[in-house]
Parts: structure tokens; sequence; C-alpha cells
């Protein structure tokens, strides 16, 4: 089994616990993404229901 990870972390040149952090990272910034795109659209829900009822009046 140690043999396998050796080969693997040769095949990608990077150690284990530095993909490790690496996946982590990445996956906290698509969290991140995730949330803004949220959010993005909630404010823009927003914006287009102020408008119909201001074209409204």
């Amino acid at each position: 089994m140690e043999s396998q990870f050796a080969k693997l972390e040769e095949l990608v040149l990077e150690s284990s616990k530095s993909l490790k952090r690496r996946i982590e990272s990445v996956e906290n910034i698509y969290k991140e993404h995730e949330s803004a795109k949220q959010n993005f659209l909630v404010q823009t829900r927003l914006v287009v229901s102020i408008a119909k009822i201001r074209n409204r009046i």
C-alpha cells in the first residue's frame, strides 16, 4: 500500500498532505463562491421585485 502512495505522490508531484491542503483550499473557495452566487441571486430578485412594484405606481 505504501508503495502505491509513493507512486501516486511521484505521479502528481505532490505529497498527500500538500494535496489534502490544496483540496481543502479549493473546497473553501468553492463554498465562498456558492455563497456569493446565492447572495447575488437573492439581491437580484429583490431589485426585480422593487422595479415591478415601482412600474405599477
